[in-house]
């Protein structure tokens, strides 16, 4: 965590929650499918980033970053959060394939 690295005099109280978190099945296959033009890695990390979400956000993150590695097209939301969310994953995408100068 980038704060921690900084901050000075900073206790971390790490907890795993995944257990807790519902993964809309869709969602989880559509990002998975890009697989055809994305490291298994990168996959990974996208699937990774669905949880904490609703299902319905879920599947609409899925597609937009299905659209983003088939058709280079940065769709947002509205929504703050998922929006920054967003932003990291079509980084890493551009970044993978290349695509940033």
């Amino acid at each position: 965590m980038f704060i921690v690295r900084k901050a000075r005099k900073l206790r971390v109280v790490e907890q795993n929650l995944c257990e807790y978190q519902s993964m809309n099945q869709r969602a989880e296959y559509t990002v998975r499918g890009l697989n055809k033009k994305l490291s298994d890695d990168l996959v990974e990390m996208l699937v990774q980033q669905l949880m904490g979400f609703h299902e319905y956000m879920q599947e609409e993150i899925a597609d937009d970053l299905e659209l983003f590695v088939k058709k280079k097209v940065v769709k947002t939301t509205g929504c703050p959060s998922v929006d920054c969310v967003l932003d990291v994953c079509y980084m890493w995408i551009a970044a993978e394939l290349g695509e940033l100068n």
